[in-house]
Parts: C-alpha cells; structure tokens; sequence
C-alpha cells in the first residue's frame, strides 16, 4: 500500500481477500509461492487452485496506471510415456524418437535363433533378423518394449502475472518473461439492426 502495509491475498486459515476490499490502490505487487500447507488450506477454504511455482517470487511497482494481477489456469490431456527402465516420465510425441531422453533406453530386438539382440532389418513392414535373412531365413524379431503409454493424465498449466500499463510479468514453467501486454480487442455487438429493403 502507499503508506507501507502489506496485505496478503490468503490469511492464515486460507480464506482469499478479495481485491475490491483493499484500502487504497497498491503501489507493488509480489507474488510468493505457497508451501505445502498454505496451498492445501487455500485449496480448502477458498476453493482457489493453488500449487507451488517454482518461478515465484517476482514482484512489480506500479509503472502507471495502477496494478492488476492473475493466475491463467489451463488444463489439457496429455499422453506421457513412462520408461521402464528407469522410471522417467516425458510427453509422448508420435513423430519423437522411441528414445529415453534420461537414459538413453530404446526398444531392443531379440532373435529367438540368434539368441541376441539385432537391430532389426525392416522388410515389407516386418523386423527381420539381419543374420537370418543372410543365411535365407526370414525369422522376425520379438520386441522387447522399454516405454509404456498413458492417456490418463489431465495436465495443468497455471501461469501466475503482474501487470502495470503495458507492461506484463508472467511466471511460467519456463521461468519469468517479461514482455509488452496488449489487451484483446472488445467483442463487437453483433449486427441487430433490421435489414432495408
């Protein structure tokens, strides 16, 4: 506030202080994250999703034009991949490399013949075993998968920002940007006027 005070958004209890009710125009904002606690009593008492931000603390004065602060919350599917290797979980991509990007696993292919791994020879769609097929057998390989799918997961984003005229500072996953706002342009009324004729 002007004279000094600061004022949280949550109390103790987790109760949410809404904005309307401050007693003057704020002059700076700083968002913090929420510990463990906090977030659970947040969470329960004012309905607010509230998780810890790794970005957080980021803070800004007022640079004309007064303050205004947010969260933007989004949600999607997202498939992951999981290795059984080592137990690391990544965003499934189906153009990607079939490849562990913490330990480098990949699928192998197994020769019941050869008894080996082979890194297999594709023929009309098939994995074949490079050794047979020299000596004119055709003995397709087994895979031996290293990842597994899941689609059941909901993913979510939360995306915490400051903003004072044009100016906007936003905490993502990726860390803190700073960049140039510019607000969306007013939904126009649509057309009621009765056609001439």
């Amino acid at each position: 506030m002007p004279d000094g005070r600061q004022i949280p958004q949550f109390d103790a209890a987790g109760k949410k202080f809404l904005w309307h009710d401050l007693p003057d125009k704020p002059v700076k904002i700083t968002l913090v994250p929420f510990d463990k606690t906090s977030a659970l009593k947040v969470r329960a008492v004012s309905k607010v999703a509230a998780l810890p931000v790794a970005n957080l603390p980021i803070e800004m004065d007022d640079l004309g034009g007064g303050l205004v602060s947010g969260i933007d919350e989004r949600f999607h599917m997202q498939p992951t991949v999981k290795c059984l290797t080592c137990g690391h979980e990544f965003p499934y991509t189906p153009a990607g490399k079939a490849e562990c990007p913490a330990c480098h696993a990949h699928d192998d292919w197994f020769c019941a013949d050869c008894q080996q791994n082979k890194e297999p020879l594709i023929i009309n769609n098939q994995c074949i075993c490079p050794s047979c097929k020299s000596q004119g057998r055709t003995r397709g390989l087994k895979r031996i998968k290293k990842f597994q799918i899941s689609a059941q997961g909901t993913r979510y984003d939360f995306q915490h920002w400051i903003r004072s005229g044009d100016v906007e500072v936003r905490a993502t996953r990726d860390g803190i940007k700073v960049s140039r706002y510019v607000p969306p342009p007013p939904s126009q009324p649509e057309d009621t006027a009765e056609p001439s004729g």
